[in-house]
């Protein structure tokens, strides 16, 4: 993986396309490994479809879905959060452009942090929060500070998280987090920070609603 960042680095230096800093080529390495480790953990089309899609919380809970998005190309990084109750609606959703971090555990625990605020600004007291990075909900979960790289984030949601009334957070695969996943890759052709309530993109209507065929 090594290797072909650097090759991949070169090839478009070469044809005068944009690229990533090369002092990124370890954090690009790692992304793609573990994108390959991912796939190789499911690698038949039937194992993948038996893992459910999204699934509403509780009577009198908000579901919030994140993930994150690294565009190699544009050398930029995209969260995108969802907000839904209990019957699939949409509370609010948003995508929004962040720093590049150093890895994808750090984007990951960055993303949960913007997701935890993003719930608190609307005022939401009873939450389930959803990510697909099994290692970085398993440090929030676990409240890993100091045997983990982003422990001062880690402190930080559940700061924020203490002003809920009941909170929980659940590793769930992409399946279960496709419209923040979608949202996410979707921002770079957004502003900088755009919320929409009640509402997602009219262009992601169909990945919301194919999401309703779990449940209803």
């Amino acid at each position: 993986m090594t290797c072909w960042a650097l090759w991949n680095h070169r090839n478009k230096l070469r044809v005068g396309e944009v690229v990533w800093p090369l002092n990124k080529a370890a954090s690009v390495a790692r992304h793609q490994l573990q994108e390959f480790q991912q796939v190789r953990r499911c690698p038949s089309k039937k194992v993948r479809a038996r893992r459910p899609p999204w699934k509403p919380p509780d009577t009198g809970f908000v579901k919030a879905n994140f993930d994150g998005a690294i565009f190699e190309d544009l050398n930029t990084t995209w969260i995108g959060v969802a907000v839904r109750n209990e019957h699939g609606e949409v509370v609010a959703a948003l995508a929004e452009k962040i720093p590049s971090p150093d890895s994808i555990f750090t984007l990951e625990t960055l993303v949960a942090r913007r997701a935890v605020l993003f719930v608190r600004e609307l005022g939401l007291r009873n939450v389930v929060f959803e990510g697909d990075s099994e290692s970085s909900i398993h440090a929030i979960s676990n409240r890993l500070f100091l045997h983990s790289s982003c422990g001062h984030i880690i402190q930080d949601i559940l700061l924020f998280a203490s002003s809920f009334q009941s909170f929980s957070f659940s590793h769930v695969y992409r399946q279960g987090s496709a419209l923040a996943d979608a949202l996410a890759k979707r921002a770079r052709l957004s502003y900088p920070l755009v919320v929409w309530m009640e509402s997602v993109p009219l262009d992601l209507y169909n990945c919301y609603l194919s999401n309703f065929s779990s449940f209803n």
